[in-house]
């Protein structure tokens, strides 16, 4: 069998044309390990407790808009983080906690 390679590509587009009609099962080889990449946004993980007919209501505000609870809501703390940090003169300073 041909040794198959994995083409050097000009846009992200191409790349994902390349891989969607293809297993990187058969490129392993040529594939190198890389570090300190993230890809998209990091994003930390917060767990909140609502009351079960909150929690419905909100999912169906979610729903009636198209989107899913968890973008709404994280839309609706950007919004108001925002409105808060306009309201006073010095943005509130994040915590470097873990």
């Amino acid at each position: 069998m041909p040794k198959r390679r994995v083409p050097n590509f000009g846009t992200d587009e191409e790349a994902a044309r390349f891989w969607d009609t293809r297993s990187v099962a058969g490129y392993l080889d040529e594939l190198e390990p890389v570090e300190g990449v993230t890809f998209g946004r990091v994003r930390v993980q917060v767990s909140l407790r609502l009351p079960p007919k909150q929690f419905g209501r909100l999912k169906q505000i979610a729903a009636a808009r198209g989107i899913d609870l968890e973008t709404m809501l994280g839309t609706w703390v950007t919004e108001r983080q925002q409105q808060e940090e306009a309201e006073h003169a010095a943005p509130v300073a994040s915590s470097s906690a873990p």
